[in-house]
């Protein structure tokens, strides 16, 4: 079989024949495929090292969040002496100042005030500044509208101006047994009777529309003379004296007076 012979003979020599040096084609595919292996390698490790640094910073939050103390949420305080609140009333035990003393007002007041109306119970507003419960934590207007009637009295007291004094209903009572509310205000002080007044103011006084001489006043000196305040005016001897005090610890509750004008609301 000579052709069979021959054939393999070809064969031999061909598998001893050098293998041939790839030619310029198969370089350049050969540098695409390590250039495409690389890159999946480098991708591939990108990927591990984010997820790793993801996980890791996971951890970490988790623990340092088991390290915090646990949250305490204040409930509404009270004074003792005040009538017993509804069902579900929390009071502090701690608490055992005088019913008619202004309590000082501490950075979760108004947590507490609200949570007492949010509960159905009056709120301690004594010690608070009016402009502060109405415009600076909503108190009086949230109060507003669960009850809608209030009256505000403001009196000679040696407490800051403005600053709650006494409020009727005491704190703790049911809202729902509530149809009006007063808050005491102080005008400031210091505080001058009728009977102490100079002459020519006290004459002048007496001229005011429902001025009560049994009422306290609130003395201030300006530059142009001295100023009185009632629970409803503000007279001086001198116009330009009661414009200035008006401008500087006066609002618009209050009427003023001074010889030949008397400005009723």
């Amino acid at each position: 079989m000579p052709d069979v012979d021959a054939a393999l003979d070809q064969l031999r020599r061909l598998a001893e024949r050098p293998p041939r040096d790839p030619g310029p084609v198969e370089q350049v595919a050969e540098r695409a495929r390590r250039l495409r292996w690389r890159r999946r390698t480098r991708l591939g490790v990108g990927t591990l090292v984010v997820v790793f640094l993801v996980s890791l910073g996971g951890v970490v939050w988790a623990n340092a969040r088991s390290d915090e103390p646990p949250a305490v949420v204040a409930g509404p305080a009270y004074d003792k002496t005040t009538p017993p609140a509804g069902p579900g009333t929390e009071q502090d035990p701690g608490d055992a100042s005088p019913p008619d003393a202004p309590r000082p007002r501490t950075s979760s007041q108004a947590e507490r005030q609200l949570q007492a109306i949010s509960d159905g119970i009056m709120p301690d507003l004594r010690g608070g500044d009016l402009n502060t419960l109405g415009d600076g934590t909503g108190v009086l207007f949230d109060l507003q509208d669960v009850i809608g009637q209030q009256r505000t009295v403001n009196v000679a007291n040696d407490a800051p101006e403005g600053t709650v004094v006494e409020q009727d209903p005491l704190p703790g009572t049911p809202l729902d047994e509530v149809t009006a509310w007063t808050l005491t205000v102080s005008a400031g002080g210091p505080v001058v009777r009728y009977v102490d007044l100079p002459n020519d103011v006290a004459a002048f006084a007496a001229r005011l529309p429902g001025f009560d001489p049994a009422e306290p006043l609130v003395a201030r000196t300006t530059e142009f003379g001295a100023v009185y305040k009632t629970d409803r005016w503000l007279f001086g001897l001198t116009c330009a004296a009661v414009d200035r005090a008006y401008r500087t610890f006066a609002d618009a509750r209050y009427e003023t007076a001074c010889p030949g004008r008397i400005d009723e609301a």
